[in-house]
Protein backbone atom coordinates (compact mmCIF):
# COMPACT_ATOMS: atom_id res chain seq x y z
CA UNK A 1 0.00 0.00 0.00
CA UNK A 2 2.80 2.99 0.48
CA UNK A 3 3.55 4.80 3.26
CA UNK A 4 4.47 2.21 5.81
CA UNK A 5 1.23 -0.05 5.11
CA UNK A 6 -0.59 2.74 5.36
CA UNK A 7 -4.21 2.96 3.23
CA UNK A 8 -4.00 5.13 0.35
CA UNK A 9 -7.02 6.76 -1.29
CA UNK A 10 -6.97 6.66 -5.03
CA UNK A 11 -8.59 9.79 -6.70
CA UNK A 12 -9.48 9.50 -10.62
CA UNK A 13 -8.33 12.07 -12.94
CA UNK A 14 -11.01 10.97 -15.55
CA UNK A 15 -14.18 11.92 -12.71
CA UNK A 16 -12.63 14.93 -10.77
CA UNK A 17 -10.91 17.96 -12.01
CA UNK A 18 -7.76 19.14 -10.83
CA UNK A 19 -9.25 22.14 -9.48
CA UNK A 20 -12.08 20.19 -7.31
CA UNK A 21 -9.26 17.92 -5.97
CA UNK A 22 -6.98 21.09 -5.18
CA UNK A 23 -9.95 22.69 -3.62
CA UNK A 24 -10.79 19.82 -2.07
CA UNK A 25 -7.39 19.12 -0.58
CA UNK A 26 -6.90 22.61 0.63
CA UNK A 27 -10.32 22.13 2.61
CA UNK A 28 -9.08 19.82 4.11
CA UNK A 29 -5.46 21.35 5.13
CA UNK A 30 -6.14 21.99 8.71
CA UNK A 31 -7.78 18.43 9.20
CA UNK A 32 -4.53 16.24 8.36
CA UNK A 33 -1.75 16.13 5.79
CA UNK A 34 -2.37 14.67 2.44
CA UNK A 35 0.81 13.26 0.39
CA UNK A 36 -0.09 13.01 -3.02
CA UNK A 37 2.08 10.94 -5.33
CA UNK A 38 0.74 11.95 -9.61
CA UNK A 39 0.18 9.39 -11.95
CA UNK A 40 -1.16 9.47 -15.77
CA UNK A 41 -4.53 8.90 -14.91
CA UNK A 42 -4.80 9.12 -10.07
CA UNK A 43 -3.83 11.45 -7.55
CA UNK A 44 -3.19 8.76 -4.90
CA UNK A 45 -3.40 10.38 -1.27
CA UNK A 46 -2.29 9.72 1.91
CA UNK A 47 -3.47 10.87 4.89
CA UNK A 48 -1.34 11.38 7.82
CA UNK A 49 -1.78 13.86 11.36
CA UNK A 50 -5.25 13.70 11.44
CA UNK A 51 -7.34 15.00 13.99
CA UNK A 52 -9.90 12.34 13.80
CA UNK A 53 -9.31 8.84 12.82
CA UNK A 54 -7.93 8.24 9.45
CA UNK A 55 -10.27 6.10 7.38
CA UNK A 56 -12.92 8.36 8.65
CA UNK A 57 -11.25 11.66 7.47
CA UNK A 58 -10.73 9.76 3.87
CA UNK A 59 -14.32 8.71 3.84
CA UNK A 60 -15.08 12.60 4.64
CA UNK A 61 -12.58 13.35 1.83
CA UNK A 62 -14.30 11.68 -0.89
CA UNK A 63 -17.63 12.94 0.28
CA UNK A 64 -16.46 16.28 0.39
CA UNK A 65 -14.52 15.66 -3.09
CA UNK A 66 -18.09 14.73 -4.63
CA UNK A 67 -20.09 17.86 -3.25
CA UNK A 68 -17.10 20.13 -4.51
CA UNK A 69 -17.33 18.11 -8.02
CA UNK A 70 -21.00 18.99 -8.10
CA UNK A 71 -21.22 22.38 -7.65
CA UNK A 72 -18.42 23.25 -10.35
CA UNK A 73 -20.93 21.16 -12.39
CA UNK A 74 -23.46 23.94 -12.25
Amino acid sequence: MGNNDLPNLKISKDLFSSDTFLTTKDAFKEICSISVIESESYWICSFNDCIEDMILTMNEFENYLIGVSRQHDF
